[in-house]
């Protein structure tokens, strides 16, 4: 299985619109329903301002590598582009 837990540093004051367009995007409904994903969840933690995690994890690498080239992984990394400034990716093979 491929465990990923990712943590993004959102610009300052986009979280609210960020969250919104997640909401309106679809992306996690629809990657949770990708061929092999076990879980696929975004979250905020209250202590940590413009932080937003992302863990997600798929029954093998090529239901991960598949889930990459899907329209729903797209419009992630169009949001990426738009609201994020840095971000650190943890991937562990468990």
């Amino acid at each position: 299985m491929i465990l990923c837990v990712n943590e993004y540093q959102v610009k300052p004051g986009r979280m609210g619109r960020l969250l919104r367009e997640l909401r309106k995007s679809r992306v996690e409904e629809e990657l949770r329903k990708s061929p092999g994903n076990v879980s696929f969840y975004f979250s905020v933690p209250i202590q940590e301002e413009d932080t937003l995690y992302l863990t997600d994890s798929w029954k093998d690498e090529a239901s991960f590598q598949a889930h990459l080239e899907t329209k729903a992984a797209a419009r992630w990394a169009a949001l990426k582009e738009e609201y994020i400034s840095e971000s650190i990716v943890r991937r562990y093979q468990v």
